[in-house]
């Protein structure tokens, strides 16, 4: 099946919300960027925030230093997807990630930057 997923990039909640508002009557699955300055250079959804309620999916691509940080903070529960990079730590580092996110009963995804492959 193929499908638009909309990508969310924003600086603060107000823009977060019309852009999920804008999309989400029209989307299967939202796909939201966190991006914390370190990972990559820019910064996106890196505040606290709750999305309106979807018929779709949530699907969260950290591009943080961080990751397990970012799993520990309120936002994580919102999302049924989330995607993480193999960059991001050591194998064993990643592994606990992962377990983290399958213990929460969440789909999980890793990216690898193209540098990497």
């Amino acid at each position: 099946m193929n499908a638009i997923v909309p990508a969310i990039i924003a600086e603060n909640r107000d823009i977060l919300l019309n852009r999920v508002n804008s999309v989400k009557n029209e989307a299967e699955k939202i796909h939201i960027d966190i991006m914390d300055g370190a990972f990559v250079s820019q910064t996106s959804n890196c505040f606290e925030f709750s999305l309106p309620k979807f018929k779709g999916e949530y699907e969260a691509h950290l591009m943080v230093a961080s990751p397990l940080q970012w799993l520990h903070g309120k936002n994580f529960s919102q999302f049924d997807i989330i995607i993480i990079h193999a960059e991001t730590g050591q194998k064993k580092e990643i592994l606990n990630i992962i377990d983290v996110i399958k213990q929460q009963k969440k789909e999980v995804i890793i990216a690898f930057n193209p540098k990497t492959l």
